[in-house]
């Protein structure tokens, strides 16, 4: 137990879950970057990231050797190394890290956080591919915390469209308007 929950009588789970769910949360939002906006987009993330990672609420997300461990995966990730390699070095990087029980899940759910990251996953697979790694209180606050920011990509070119044709005065079309489409 750490003196945090010592002094607050906090039990340690409930701190683990805390911060499982946020590394979960983290790699959620960098997953919907990625696909909405490129990989390459989650390099101006993590170089403004790379020693301290904040949530919304200034608290810090990873300890010091985590945040090493999913900048270097991340790094990895988008100088195109190969997912087994990529891999690899995150399990050597975790397994050579002295961290407790806590941590040691955080970076279970980081390392697989950033090879779904990789490999293009949907950012609500990735939700429930992290959460399946936790107890199932964790899995349900995890469910909770990783809301989508975007609805389908569909409905983003909809929404771009009208936003087309409201600012033109002129009425859009869907094709014109979305690359994607």
């Amino acid at each position: 137990m750490t003196i945090f929950a010592k002094i607050l009588h906090v039990p340690s789970d409930f701190l683990g879950r805390k911060h499982w769910a946020r590394v979960a949360k983290y790699f959620f939002d960098r997953a919907e970057t990625a696909r909405y906006e490129g990989i390459l987009s989650l390099e101006e993330c993590i170089s403004s990231e790379r020693k301290c990672v904040l949530d919304e609420s200034g608290h810090r997300v990873f300890s010091k050797i985590e945040s090493r461990i999913f900048y270097e995966g991340i790094s990895l990730v988008l100088e195109g190394t190969d997912s087994r390699d990529v891999r690899m070095i995150l399990e050597n990087l975790s397994n050579r890290a002295r961290v407790g029980r806590i941590g040691r899940i955080a970076l279970e759910i980081g390392c697989e956080g950033i090879l779904s990251v990789q490999a293009g996953d949907n950012p609500l697979f990735i939700r429930q591919k992290l959460g399946s790694l936790t107890d199932l209180r964790t899995y349900d606050l995890i469910q909770k915390i990783c809301v989508p920011r975007k609805t389908s990509l569909y409905e983003q070119c909809m929404a771009d469209s009208e936003r087309d044709s409201d600012s033109e005065g002129e009425g859009g079309d869907l094709h014109s308007a979305c690359l994607h489409c």
